[in-house]
């Protein structure tokens, strides 16, 4: 009985190597079938996997660059000022802005929050300055700007003070002028391209970049050096002092009528030189009372109401503009005569 029992228990240790043994076989066979059978289609997943990444990752950046381009066309579109629209058949113009200032119309204007809008691009930037450098051109400097292609191709950027220019309807930015580059981004590439003397050969149109040649840098530099010796290089400071009133404006509190055309003029004052389209037009109706008290002896202003004239004195006067909100204890009446600029409006 005791050998039948080892005889049954050796068996039982053969059945078990003998099942190990398949078992082994089994998964060898497995992992053979699927490194020789699988793999491929698991690589295959892999690359179909990357490959659909891939085209939602760029249909995403495609909707982000036309969503970029949208959100400045809504941005142009609420700008409440034209600054200056041209139709020209190759390229039509439009400058649109914030607030728009007038120093000397045909010499010099300036604007802030600017979208300067064309057949190519959007050109964003927090400042323009528009110069007279010669009888017939026009300088443009943008500080602070963002410029995006309408197309989505191509942007850049640059917030320092220096700016980019445009002139003749073409972009440039000298280097040896401001000492800063231009980087363009190609949006689809992901890369940049750096310049150092830049310059648009096709208007404002991004891809037609290039770096300047020699005649090109010099023909910049006389540019600039045209901007130094012009009258209108003179208005930088009063444009200078028309902000600082703007800044004092704000820091006291005081808030834009929101019905007013955000024009402006400079128009030199006892006690400031700010004065909107609105309120020029009204102090060119109080210089028209001023002018009939130099020549009416007692009587400062009239009017003409009912079929019978009336006269004022300059306190009566005062008062009635006191009561209607149009000025204020401190008001100084202008002396001097109209120099041109009250009367011409540049809407």
């Amino acid at each position: 009985m005791k050998w039948r029992n080892e005889e049954l228990s050796k068996n039982g240790k053969i059945r078990l190597v003998f099942i190990s043994v398949s078992v082994a076989i089994l998964i060898a066979v497995s992992v053979f079938v699927s490194v020789i059978y699988l793999a491929p289609l698991y690589k295959k997943y892999k690359i179909e996997k990357a490959r659909k990444e891939k085209i939602l990752a760029e249909k995403e950046k495609d909707e982000w660059i036309k969503q970029q381009v949208k959100d400045l066309d809504e941005k142009f579109k609420n700008l409440k000022v034209t600054v200056e629209k041209n139709d020209n058949p190759e390229n039509p113009v439009e400058i649109k802005a914030e607030k728009y200032y007038i120093i000397n119309s045909k010499k010099f204007t300036f604007a802030t929050n600017v979208i300067y809008s064309d057949k190519f691009i959007y050109l964003k930037a927090y400042e323009m300055v528009k110069y007279k450098i010669s009888q017939n051109e026009w300088l443009y400097f943008f500080r602070g700007f963002e410029i995006r292609s309408k197309n989505g191709l191509y942007s850049t950027k640059d917030y320092n003070p220096y700016g980019i220019h445009l002139i003749n309807g073409r972009l440039f930015s000298n280097h040896s002028s401001h000492y800063n580059k231009i980087l363009l981004y190609n949006e689809k590439k992901s890369e940049y391209e750096e310049y150092r003397n830049f310059i648009t050969t096709d208007y404002t149109d991004l891809a037609s970049s290039k770096e300047m040649t020699l005649e090109e840098i010099t023909a910049a530099e006389k540019v600039m050096e045209n901007l130094q010796k012009s009258e209108a290089n003179t208005y930088d400071n009063l444009r200078s002092q028309m902000k600082k009133e703007e800044e004092k404006k704000k820091e006291s509190g005081k808030k834009d009528d929101s019905d007013a055309t955000n024009i402006y003029y400079y128009q030199k004052n006892n006690y400031r030189s700010v004065f909107s389209k609105e309120e020029l037009e009204k102090l060119g109706e109080i210089k028209e009372y001023e002018y009939r008290r130099r020549n009416s002896g007692n009587s400062y202003g009239s009017s003409y109401s009912n079929g019978k004239s009336e006269s004022y004195s300059k306190e009566e006067y005062n008062e009635m503009l006191r009561n209607e909100g149009e000025i204020t204890d401190d008001w100084e009446w202008e002396s001097g005569e109209d120099n041109g600029e009250i009367s011409k409006w540049e809407d």
